[in-house]
């Protein structure tokens, strides 16, 4: 069985830009799994946790050496969304991600 595409949120709940993100991601993250089923693995991260910032230092360190705007999106591991968690928007990422034969 082919291993599924991960897709990884990531977010700051302490960032003021970030009011009711975990349920918009949410609601997201339900529709992701709707749509793929076990074709995609999703999940997501909260960086305002110290033991995921820690385990994620790389994704941090871009955030701050590249004024990167959260969330963020990762399909397989590659950052390929930034500052927005739109449903339509992370389906195209994956879709492509698929076409040109990553997933």
């Amino acid at each position: 069985m082919k291993s599924p595409i991960s897709v990884t949120i990531f977010d700051d709940s302490s960032s003021e830009h970030c009011l009711g993100c975990g349920e918009r991601f949410e609601l997201v993250i339900e529709h992701l799994k709707e749509k793929y089923g076990d074709e995609v693995a999703v999940e997501h991260l909260d960086l305002a946790e110290p033991a995921i910032r820690l385990q994620h230092q790389e994704v941090v360190n871009r955030v701050k050496e590249s004024g990167l705007m959260l969330p963020l999106v990762a399909i397989d591991g590659v950052l390929r969304l930034c500052g927005g968690v739109e449903y339509r928007t992370i389906v195209e990422a994956i879709e492509t991600h698929k076409e040109v034969g990553c997933g």
